[in-house]
């Protein structure tokens, strides 16, 4: 059974965007990330693996524990999680307990 972490354990800051993508007036489009939230985090698992197909693919996976956040969980699949300058794509969120906490499982192919 998944738990709330315990508040010491949350040690890290990551910051959750959303990719906005805007048209000019001469028609180039650019994009910007547009902060949702700062939230203190928990790192409850890392793992990761290599592919050799033709080509190195690299993927890392892992999964964070934040405060429950009424965005984060209805839209969090189309954001983007960032650590240490990294740029994670959030590919699942589930709540934990009620409106208490989110665990984000995300991912990062290189």
């Amino acid at each position: 059974m998944n738990r709330a972490p315990f508040i010491g354990t949350m040690d890290r800051i990551v910051k959750i965007v959303k990719l906005e993508k805007s048209q000019s007036e001469t028609g180039s489009v650019s994009s910007a990330d547009e902060e949702i939230c700062k939230p203190w985090a928990k790192l409850e698992s890392d793992s990761g693996f290599e592919e050799l197909q033709g080509k190195v693919k690299h993927t890392v996976k892992r999964s964070y524990i934040i405060r429950h956040n009424s965005d984060v969980a209805a839209n969090g699949k189309n954001y983007v999680l960032i650590d240490n300058e990294i740029r994670f794509r959030i590919t699942h969120v589930e709540p934990l307990g009620r409106r208490s906490h989110l665990k984000l499982y995300t991912e990062l192919y290189e």
